[in-house]
């Protein structure tokens, strides 16, 4: 998405009026969330949640 200039658009109302954001802000974002509320995410592709986060804030 971030390679094609597409946002990603989030809380839209009924009017269709809401938040948009960039892929890899909007990743970081949740990054954030889970490792705020200590939940653990299982990567496949990553050792870990910093190492996903650590590899986007590169791009």
């Amino acid at each position: 998405m971030n390679n094609d200039g597409l946002l990603i658009g989030t809380n839209f109302d009924q009017n269709m009026f809401g938040h948009e954001v960039e892929p890899f802000d909007l990743i970081l974002e949740i990054i954030a969330e889970l490792k705020s509320s200590g939940k653990k995410l299982y990567l496949q592709k990553f050792e870990d949640i910093n190492d996903l986060e650590s590899q986007v804030k590169e791009l």
